[in-house]
């Protein structure tokens, strides 16, 4: 939502544990009012070495437009320390591939951070309380679009 704005629609799949409400896998393509499709998964999986770190964690987001694609892989979500991530960015004019490698960092001590500074000088920061009921309506779409096997409508005109 950051990148693309507020989704207007929603077409996905979750695949459970049986007896769970627990997801082993998730796809989406949600869809956006200017035309863009997005393109979401999620899975669990027990390939022991796949990944950045190739520790069976492999996470990352892709953009991939009509002049090239960026690419950025991150590290455990639990572990931020033992990596950093990397992003990838493909230019289609030239063919050139160029991987750029980030020093490990704690995202959540710098969130925390972050939140302090906002907190004492009194300052709105992103992302704010609008863009957590986004993110959450956004989970809730994908959730009943599986379900009842059906495109969901998003509206954040309200």
């Amino acid at each position: 939502m950051f990148l693309l704005g507020k989704p207007s629609s929603v077409l996905a799949n979750v695949d459970y544990v049986p007896n769970s409400r627990f997801d082993r896998r998730a796809t989406a393509l949600i869809e956006f009012p200017h035309g863009a499709v997005a393109s979401f998964e999620t899975a669990i999986h027990s390939l022991g070495k796949i990944g950045l770190e190739r520790n069976s964690w492999e996470e990352w987001i892709e953009l991939t437009g009509t002049k090239g694609r960026l690419k950025l892989s991150t590290v455990m979500w639990d572990h931020p320390l033992n990596n950093g991530l990397t992003l990838e960015h493909y230019d289609e004019a030239t063919g050139a591939v160029t991987e750029h490698r980030f020093s490990p960092v704690n995202p959540f001590t710098v969130e925390m951070a972050a939140f302090h500074a906002a907190l004492t000088n009194r300052e709105k920061i992103a992302p704010d309380e609008n863009d957590g009921y986004a993110v959450d309506s956004l989970i809730e779409a994908i959730e009943t679009s599986a379900h009842e096997g059906r495109r969901v409508s998003l509206d954040f005109s309200a």
